[in-house]
Parts: structure tokens; C-alpha cells; sequence
């Protein structure tokens, strides 16, 4: 049995904790301490009293748990709240009908997500034995695009052009990103919640000379209320693609040049690449009949081997070199990338880089599971 121990941050009820948890005791480690973000938000002392032991400390995601969201929006509330972004009252959010994939002030969020990963570097500052695997400082980065890509690019790393008004202003209005868009002669673009995941409040926005205009979103808008939809949207009514438009801005979004993707077998591909301890090790073709891959928005998983045979060597090379530079970056033993390529795949683009981008069931390398194989990693420095 392996020795090294575990102390888990995370929803405990989740599919990513319950499936690490399985991996660790599969391979023969001692049982994980598990403390749950709810408990945590309710209390921060309770990490006080687990001991400062040589404990492998995995921050796991705070999604999929309405309770968890509430909290945060409880604490990101004093910075929006004389703001003109969506907020909403803690004493009015404990009444709140919180209905299922409701997209619910993503600013205020945000904010307290923030706020809360303050918190947890100043209790792991206290820890000086526990080995902390990916960095509060390291996650703020990666949840915030509007900061992070920019930071990819001084590096020299390639990224897709962003749009802002001439005077160098962001844009903050349809009327203003209409007319960046005709000064640049951009047709299209997409617009990006900048703490937006798993391409939630993602828009693709056509608008050309003729004022011709459509919209490709995952947003949906059902009685006044935002829901990320399983389903893609696409609009034709200028007043819907207006106000899909006005949310996102309003909440603070990347807009990005819409490059043309490379497709494979016809259908519009990219790559989620998996870098584990500075190293790319688990690589996932996303394809789609549209250029949104996700897989849980009818993506579909493509063939490696397929499309490392069409893609140069000498491209392929640049890509390990991209994630490499990217990992070095952040103090994370763990990054999902996602890439992109132009048609002829001689040019790669990075179109983000995921905190917890390591939800990849199904693969396997050295026969061990990505959850596997990052425990083994981790364990035998």
C-alpha cells in the first residue's frame, strides 16, 4: 500500500470526487479525507483542525451543487451590489426558486469565487507540510479569460484576436461591438463570459455590412430567466439575439475573432489536451456538426490517430510546446488546454485552458485511467 494520503476539497456527492476517491482506493492508498466547499463556505475554521501533515491536497470543482452556488453568491455580493450587473440579495436568494441549469448572476459569482479562493491560500499558508496541487492563485487565474489569454499572449503563445472599440475602450453595448465589428471587418465573432465553463454563456455572433444577423448560443432565455441549455440555439430575431447580447457584455465577456476551425471527416474538430505535472500526457479530438465541441452539447469523440496523421509534425510539435509553456505558467499539476486548428491544420490557436479540465473518462495511458494515472504521478516524486 502506498502511504501518501489525500485531503480532497470538493462537492462530495460529485461524480469527480466520487470517481478519484475510487481510483485511490483501486491502487491500495490510505482513505482520503474529503471536506466538502459547503462546509467550508459555512465555516473556514473547519480546515484548522485537520492536522498540518504531508497531505496531497486535490481543490476540486465547486459546480454542479446549488447549495455551493448559493454560498458564493452570498459572498460575491458586497462587490456588485452597487454595480449595474444582475445581482441578488442573500436574504432574497434563501427564498429564491433556483430552478435546474439557471444561469444566476455569473458576475456575483464570480466574485465570490474569488473571494473564497483568498480564503483557502491564507488557511494554506498556515499548512506548511500539506502539498497543495493546484494553487488558489493558480485557479483564480484560469477562471478569468479576460486576463488569461491576454497573459498567454506576451508570452508569445498563439490566441485569437480579441475586439475593442478604436479608442482601445471595451466594448460594453450592441450598438459598439456592431461597429467594431464593420471597422474591423469581422463577420463573426465569439463573445465569452469571461468566468464562463464548459462553453456556458458562449456566443457565436455573425453581422455583416448588410446588417444581416444570427446568433449560435447555449443560452436560453425561458420567462426572464438565463439557463445554459443542453441544446444549441441558434437565432434569427434581432430583439432575441439583442438581448443575448446586452447579458453577456453586461456581466463582462472576451470577444474573440471567430477563426475558421479545421474539420475532420467533415465535421469541425479541436483538442482537448490533458497536461498533468508540466507535461501534455492525454489528448481528446471533440468534433461536431457546429463549431461549439463540447461534448455534453452533442460533441462527439473523434479519432487521435486520424488526425495526427493529417496534421504536420512540425505543428504537432509547437502544440507540446504551447502546452509546456502553459503549464509552466501556473502553479497546477493539472491543466486542461483546449486548442484549435485553422483548415489545413498548419496553425493551432489556444481557445482556453481549464482548471478542472480532467473530468476525461475513458482514456487511458500505461493502461491507467486519467484520474490513475495523475495519482501516480503525484505520488512517486
Amino acid at each position: 500500500m502506498n502511504n501518501s494520503r489525500y485531503l480532497i476539497i470538493g462537492n462530495p456527492e460529485n461524480r469527480r470526487v466520487k470517481n478519484f476517491c475510487a481510483e485511490l482506493n483501486s491502487m491500495g492508498f490510505p482513505q482520503p479525507v474529503i471536506v466538502s466547499h459547503l462546509d467550508i463556505l459555512r465555516d473556514v475554521s473547519v480546515l484548522d483542525s485537520i492536522a498540518n501533515e504531508p497531505f496531497l491536497v486535490r481543490l476540486d470543482s465547486v459546480g454542479e451543487d446549488q447549495s455551493v452556488e448559493h454560498k458564493l453568491l452570498d459572498l460575491g455580493y458586497p462587490e456588485v451590489k452597487t454595480g449595474h450587473v444582475a445581482h441578488i440579495r442573500p436574504n432574497r436568494l434563501a427564498q429564491y426558486d433556483h430552478q435546474y441549469g439557471e444561469v444566476l448572476c455569473p458576475r456575483q459569482f464570480h466574485c465570490g469565487y474569488e473571494k473564497y479562493l483568498q480564503q483557502l491560500a491564507s488557511v494554506f499558508e498556515q499548512k506548511s507540510r500539506w502539498r497543495i496541487l493546484n494553487s488558489p492563485d493558480s485557479i483564480r487565474q484560469l477562471f478569468d479569460k479576460r486576463t488569461l489569454l491576454p497573459k498567454y499572449q506576451k508570452l508569445g503563445l498563439p490566441i485569437a484576436d480579441t475586439l475593442q472599440q478604436t479608442s482601445g475602450e471595451t466594448i460594453s453595448s450592441v450598438v459598439e461591438l456592431k461597429s467594431a465589428m464593420l471597422t474591423n471587418r469581422w463577420e463573426k465573432v465569439y463573445i465569452k463570459l469571461s468566468c464562463g465553463s464548459s462553453a456556458s454563456c458562449l456566443a457565436i455572433y455573425q453581422f455583416t455590412e448588410n446588417q444581416s444577423e444570427r446568433l449560435i448560443t447555449t443560452l436560453l432565455n425561458r420567462n426572464n430567466k438565463w439557463f445554459n441549455s443542453l441544446k444549441v440555439q441558434r437565432l434569427d430575431d434581432p430583439q432575441k439575439i439583442n438581448r443575448v447580447i446586452r447579458f453577456l457584455l453586461g456581466e463582462g465577456s472576451r470577444i474573440e475573432k471567430a477563426m475558421p476551425k479545421a474539420k475532420l471527416n467533415n465535421a469541425y474538430m479541436d483538442l482537448r489536451i490533458l497536461i498533468i505535472n508540466g507535461e501534455p500526457c492525454f489528448t481528446l479530438v471533440r468534433q461536431n456538426t457546429h463549431p461549439i465541441t463540447n461534448l455534453h452539447l452533442g460533441g462527439t469523440r473523434g479519432d487521435l490517430q486520424q488526425f495526427l496523421q493529417r496534421v504536420d509534425v512540425g505543428e504537432w510539435e509547437k502544440v507540446l510546446r504551447t502546452c509546456r509553456k502553459i503549464a509552466a505558467t501556473h502553479d497546477s499539476f493539472q491543466i486542461g488546454v483546449d486548442i484549435m486548428f485553422e483548415p489545413g491544420f498548419k496553425t493551432h490557436r489556444v481557445i482556453e485552458a481549464n482548471a478542472f479540465g480532467d473530468l476525461l473518462p475513458n482514456l487511458r495511458k500505461k493502461g491507467l485511467s486519467v484520474y490513475a494515472y495523475q495519482i501516480n504521478e503525484a505520488t512517486r516524486q
